[in-house]
């Protein structure tokens, strides 16, 4: 238990933007630099707005983007699993990559840096691109760990992945059959590794697809 507790529950956390959008995301760095925790960047996206700047002197307009105030959720738990308390943090957007369609699609990340750095809270374990394609495989099994249904505390479900051969804009896109729906998105997806004997990040959730409509492949959670 202390194993799944600190390499998949502890790093889970949720996002919540201005206008009420809410989210999942995962403890992607903590240190002596900070904080840093990765989700989408649709969870994110209404919190980015673009101006427009006139420079008097050159004559032209420029585009400015401007971040409004973000949200992060963190829990502590005892040692058998009961929530204990959610600690609450502003962050700010420090980097993304946007969300588009199935023409114009980047990968649907953000990484957030919280503005009061964590104590005694761990960082996920991210599988390495060498890792990720000599082991992961279709049927392996998965646990994802977010805030489904907007759920005020993250809740752990298991599956298995049905494809690794989707793309998107030329994105890998993995396609599981594991349950999410809204407030998912950002959730970490992790698989254990035999080799490092440690729960791994695998990808985060992304969208859900319960028509099958995205690809030919079928309906699933594409991460």
């Amino acid at each position: 238990w202390e194993m799944r507790r600190d390499q998949m529950v502890l790093p889970a956390a949720r996002v919540l933007t201005v206008d009420g959008v809410k989210g999942s995301g995962v403890i992607l760095h903590n240190g002596a630099n900070g904080t840093y925790v990765l989700t989408n960047h649709h969870v994110v996206s209404d919190s980015i707005q673009t101006d427009d700047r006139w420079d008097p002197v050159g004559k032209s307009s420029s585009k400015i983007e401007r971040y409004l105030p973000i949200s992060v959720e963190t829990f502590i738990y005892d040692a058998r699993g009961r929530h204990m308390q959610t600690v609450t943090t502003s962050a700010e957007i420090v980097a993304y990559q946007q969300y588009g369609d199935r023409w114009d699609f980047e990968g649907d990340l953000a990484v957030l840096k919280l503005r009061a750095p964590l104590s005694d809270v761990p960082a996920a374990s991210f599988i390495s691109e060498e890792g990720y394609l000599d082991e992961v495989r279709i049927l392996d099994e998965v646990v994802m760990v977010g805030c489904p249904d907007a759920s005020a505390l993250p809740l752990p479900t298991t599956g298995h992945i049905a494809s690794i051969t989707e793309e998107q804009a030329g994105v890998g896109l993995l396609l599981s059959h594991v349950f999410g729906n809204p407030g998912s998105s950002g959730s970490a997806v992790y698989r254990f590794s035999e080799e490092r004997q440690a729960y791994e990040v695998v990808a985060l959730h992304s969208m859900a697809d319960p028509r099958g409509s995205l690809t030919d492949v079928g309906r699933g959670s594409f991460l």
